[in-house]
């Protein structure tokens, strides 16, 4: 797998350095390239266009967020889609929500297996996603309607958001904002799944979600640090060697 890493950006070269190491212990090669931030773009769609081409190289990762000069839609859409370990060029998450997916964007894929391993009948379950990006909210979303789950979505601009996520047997929060989600959100007896990683004034790692606010409230929740994110990082490593089947088996 090679991980493209641009900047310096002190959170961006934690999650890099723990997939390397993911890397090393499940016994993948990892190739790192250290660009600057103030790369071209031209310059970065020529490594990618190497990486597409090297045979010895089954997965491109570019770890986000890059900067803002360089158009991240066309450098996602610029890996070619049997190599795109993160699942979220336009091909890939076209065929999510066609319901016949091949690599899958790797934090909802993640969810799902947390779901699935607490034996999770989707059926008539009402999911409420609190984040529509690209990156989490919305293949979250399609992951759970392909389950048959009654899914709503809302964002920072929802009106009455406690309102609507109370009412959820199931909520997933993903919208960078530190402690967030209180009890009031959250219905007796619900699921819920954090996806956010935040620090407070005090410099502590937390979630989107008031862990010690809502505990007691909940039937599962996972935690922050240590619950999804490790997920993400194990769905990334299945990924990889999907892509490598990809490119073994010359899959279209």
């Amino acid at each position: 797998m090679a991980i493209i890493l641009i900047g310096n950006d002190f959170a961006s070269q934690v999650y890099v350095n723990n997939k390397i190491n993911a890397c090393d212990t499940v016994g993948i090669k990892s190739l790192k390239y250290d660009l600057s931030e103030n790369v071209t773009l031209t310059e970065l769609l020529s490594l990618i266009n190497t990486l597409n081409k090297d045979n010895s190289v089954d997965g491109i990762l570019i770890q986000l967020p890059i900067p803002k000069h360089l158009n991240k839609e066309l450098v996602i859409n610029s890996v070619n889609y049997k190599k795109d370990v993160d699942g979220l060029c336009s091909r890939n998450l076209g065929a999510l929500l066609s319901g016949n997916p091949n690599i899958r964007p790797c934090t909802s894929s993640g969810v799902m297996h947390i779901l699935d391993n607490l034996n999770t009948d989707f059926l008539g379950k009402h999911v409420v996603v609190i984040g529509a990006s690209n990156l989490v909210g919305k293949p979250m979303a399609i992951e759970l309607i392909n389950r048959f789950a009654t899914v709503t979505i809302c964002n920072k601009e929802t009106i009455n958001l406690n309102l609507i996520s109370s009412t959820a047997d199931i909520v997933i929060v993903a919208i960078g904002q530190p402690r967030f989600i209180k009890r009031n959100y959250i219905k007796d007896s619900a699921i819920v799944i954090d996806i956010g990683i935040n620090r407070d004034d005090e410099d502590n790692i937390c979630g989107d979600v008031d862990f010690d606010d809502v505990i007691d409230r909940v039937s599962y929740i996972t935690p922050v640090p240590g619950g999804v994110g490790k997920l993400t990082v194990a769905m990334l490593m299945k990924n990889t060697v999907l892509c490598f089947q990809n490119n073994i088996y010359n899959v279209v």
